[in-house]
């Protein structure tokens, strides 16, 4: 029978520093507790999945703080409209490419808003043409607003 030493004989080799994940030769921060800023500019993000997560119930989002709806798209193209005057709708809508991460849908389109006052409002989109069966159309969002 046949013996197999995995460590050598001899005196132990010296520990290998641990590397963070980018090549830059730092060592991995130690443990500890992790410190977070605030991110104001981040969007409260909903998808298509968030009325059926969330029970029906309304999305609650601070006073001044961005709200971005993604939906599935192209060829269906989304028209909204707000009840309320809690949210008023900002800026561009965005498209991004997903093929093949929908049925039916060849892109995302993201709608941003904006939450403006206390109060609550509706944001319905209309769908055109149909969207696919497996989306409600018309998709709702219930918002909330808080003032922190």
């Amino acid at each position: 029978m046949s013996r197999i030493d995995l460590v050598p004989p001899g005196p132990p080799p010296p520990p290998v520093p641990p590397v963070g994940p980018f090549p830059t030769g730092k060592p991995i921060p130690p443990a500890g507790t992790p410190r977070f800023r605030r991110l104001r500019d981040r969007p409260y993000v909903f998808t298509q999945l968030y009325p059926e997560i969330a029970d029906g119930q309304a999305a609650r989002v601070p006073v001044g703080r961005t709200i971005e709806v993604q939906l599935p798209a192209m060829p269906t193209q989304w028209n909204p409209s707000i009840d309320g005057d809690a949210v008023r709708q900002r800026g561009d809508v965005s498209v991004y490419p997903s093929i093949g991460q929908f049925d039916g849908a060849s892109a995302m389109i993201a709608i941003p808003f904006r939450a403006v006052r206390r109060g609550s409002a509706a944001i319905t989109f209309e769908g055109t043409p149909v969207p696919p069966p497996w989306l409600p159309d018309p998709y709702a969002l219930r918002v909330d607003t808080s003032g922190r």
